[in-house]
């Protein structure tokens, strides 16, 4: 006698969404962003075309999504308790998020340079890295209300930091405790060089 088919799964739309968007999330990890397809999105969440574009109207809105929860994973690794001073912090949260980078790889790589591109994504693109800027604010001058040189300056920063990283994990060099002592350096001479000057 054949086994009863499993009734269809019901969930609320939180969590059909959330469903879809680590479907997402896996399909972008392992597919070039341009290559990907909503089927692709579709036959890897269980749910139809229809109802992803319903959620999130196109694929650059599903990708979005995806880029943001995340963004939201890695910004936990981040934090301002750390201590030991400045530099300190500096080291072990850059440590910190080449650790989480590694342990997802695929992704990161699907996000930074050269990932996808296009006037939505950028704009995605730039609200990241303002996230990121005001974090890196709060960590070393204790605010996000300074001039337009400091953000200019964090903001280029995270661009290199995006590249290094991407070259890191392409090739393993040069070696992680290398990487960490470039990125801290370089951030540590903002700090000192850039911040100092324009908040003194």
């Amino acid at each position: 006698m054949p086994e009863p088919r499993s009734p269809r799964r019901r969930l609320d739309p939180d969590a059909r969404r959330a469903e879809i968007v680590a479907a997402a999330t896996r399909v972008f990890a392992r597919t070039p962003y341009d290559m990907v397809t909503i089927a692709d999105i579709a036959r890897e969440s269980g749910a139809s075309r229809s109802l992803i574009l319903h959620y999130f109207e196109d694929k650059p809105g599903v990708f979005t999504a995806a880029t943001e929860v995340f963004a939201e994973r890695a910004a936990q690794y981040i934090r301002t308790d750390r201590a030991g001073g400045p530099q300190a912090m500096i080291t072990a949260n850059i440590d910190a998020a080449l650790g989480f980078a590694a342990a997802h790889r695929e992704t990161v790589l699907a996000l930074v340079p050269p990932g996808p591109s296009g006037p939505g994504l950028q704009h995605l693109i730039d609200e990241l890295r303002d996230r990121v800027v005001d974090r890196m604010l709060i960590n070393n001058v204790g605010t996000t209300d300074v001039p337009v040189q400091v953000r200019f300056a964090l903001r280029a920063y995270t661009g290199l930091f995006s590249v290094a990283l991407g070259d890191w994990l392409r090739t393993g060099e040069p070696s992680r405790e290398q990487v960490v002592d470039f990125l801290t350096r370089t951030l540590m001479s903002l700090v000192r060089d850039v911040v100092a000057q324009q908040t003194a």
